[in-house]
């Protein structure tokens, strides 16, 4: 068995190049200037297999590259799972293909996450390019997530030991990018910790760049939402679920009174989005199964 490491960073990708490069360049500052005791685990699921060449010619930078290649059996939680199997590092940093670390980040993770309790999962934000928060509703200080809804506000970046993964993972391949519910597998993830007692930590300097979208595809708007709807459904009967449904219907409430309005405004794009958005969570609750 190869030498194990600290940290392994997991990217499942599809559909992109130059993004992983980006990625894979701000990981090679940081094993310059921060950190290296870690590994990338890239699971390539292009039927091209079109990161091979790219992994190749990291290799010879990165403290460590290992690469993957599941042409074909595509889906996000799926490149998530095959890349923690395949991981060494005592902890695991889930990253998004079009992310990349932002200068700073690996003395934060060095200093704070590695040497604090393994049972820990910390959560961190993810900033545009020009550094600003893609969520206004981040909390400002850093908090302990106690509230099952509050997770929506908050997952996105994800580190997590390698012992606490081998608990509560995988992750539900039925969830996420690549299936027909979308989205919310990191959130789902985060609940099978909250309901085992494992603590969750916000952290807001703990930041990673993320391509900001502002015009998703109707399949993307549409699938995210069955995500939603498919997740209250799967928690509704446990005692995280009442917590869920008021935070959706919340969510619901709020799309309903803005929707006429947008389309007052002749942003007929947000409008129909909105129509998605409604008819997806509600697909996604009335179709999930198990």
């Amino acid at each position: 068995m190869s030498q194990l490491k600290e940290l392994s960073v997991c990217v499942s990708t599809l559909g992109r190049l130059s993004a992983v490069d980006r990625l894979l360049q701000s990981l090679s500052r940081m094993a310059d200037q921060e950190f290296d005791d870690f590994e990338v685990v890239i699971v390539d699921q292009n039927p091209d297999s079109r990161i091979r060449n790219l992994a190749a010619d990291y290799a010879n930078i990165l403290p460590r590259v290992q690469y993957v290649a599941t042409p074909g059996d595509t889906g996000s939680s799926k490149g998530r799972n095959v890349a923690a199997k395949g991981s060494r590092g005592r902890w695991m940093l889930f990253s998004d293909d079009d992310a990349w670390m932002i200068p700073g980040m690996g003395t934060r993770i060095r200093d704070k996450i590695l040497q604090d309790h393994e049972n820990i999962l910390w959560l961190g934000r993810m900033v545009n390019q020009q550094g600003q928060s893609q969520r206004r509703q981040y909390p400002r200080q850093a908090e302990w997530i106690r509230d099952a809804a509050a997770l929506w506000r908050v997952s996105a970046f994800c580190m997590i030991s390698g012992s606490v993964f081998g608990k509560i993972g995988p992750f539900d391949e039925r969830l996420g990018l690549g299936t027909y519910f979308g989205g919310d597998e990191d959130t789902d993830l985060l609940l099978r910790a909250m309901a085992q007692g494992f603590p969750i930590r916000f952290e807001p300097r703990l930041t990673f760049g993320h391509v900001a979208n502002p015009h998703p595809s109707d399949d993307k708007v549409l699938g995210q939402a069955r995500g939603r709807g498919a997740l209250v459904r799967k928690y509704e009967t446990t005692s995280l679920g009442q917590n869920l449904r008021q935070s959706l219907n919340q969510y619901l409430w709020d799309i309903r009174w803005k929707r006429p309005v947008v389309r007052m405004l002749g942003r007929n794009e947000s409008a129909r989005h909105k129509d998605l958005i409604l008819s997806g969570v509600a697909q996604g609750y009335r179709d999930w199964q198990g």
